[in-house]
C-alpha cells in the first residue's frame, strides 16, 4: 500500500494492531457524503467508486473508481470536517482498512504524509476521479 510505503516495521506493527478491518459487499455505502469521517480509510481488497451529489434533490453521479491500496478520507481528517463523497463497494467482500484518527493524530510522519497527500488531491484536475471521501 503506497500511502504506508516506508513505515519502520515498529511502526507498521503498531499500525496493523490498531486498524480496524471492515467488510462490505457489492452495493453497500462505506462513506456517505456529509458523514464525519472516523478514520482514514484504506482499500484492502475489492473494487469502491466514488459517488458526489452535485447538489440538494440531484440525482448522485460517479466520479472515479478506486482499487486496492487506494486511500480516501484525508482531506476530512486534517480539516475536521465530513466526507465530500459517497464511497461505495463494487464488489463482494471489500476490505477497507480503517486506521484511527487517534493514531494518526500520534504519528507527525503520518500526519505529513496526509497533508502531502491532500495537497496532491487538491492540485488534480476534477476530471482526474481522485476525490477525498
Amino acid at each position: 500500500m503506497p500511502f504506508l510505503a516506508g513505515l519502520g516495521a515498529e511502526e507498521a506493527r503498531e499500525l496493523a494492531l490498531a486498524v480496524e478491518q471492515r467488510q462490505f459487499s457489492a452495493g453497500q455505502t462505506i462513506v456517505f457524503q456529509g458523514a464525519t469521517v472516523d478514520g482514514l480509510h484504506i482499500l484492502a481488497a475489492g473494487a469502491a467508486a466514488v459517488w458526489r451529489t452535485p447538489g440538494k434533490g440531484r440525482a448522485a453521479v460517479s466520479i472515479a473508481q478506486l482499487s486496492p491500496g487506494d486511500v480516501f478520507g484525508e482531506i476530512s481528517i486534517l480539516e475536521s470536517g465530513t466526507a465530500t463523497a459517497s464511497i461505495k463497494a463494487d464488489a463482494d467482500d471489500t476490505l477497507v482498512f480503517v486506521l484511527p484518527q487517534s493514531l494518526l493524530d500520534s504519528r507527525p510522519a503520518l500526519q505529513s504524509r496526509l497533508r502531502e497527500l491532500a495537497a496532491a488531491r487538491r492540485a488534480e484536475k476534477p476530471s482526474s476521479g481522485v476525490v477525498s471521501a
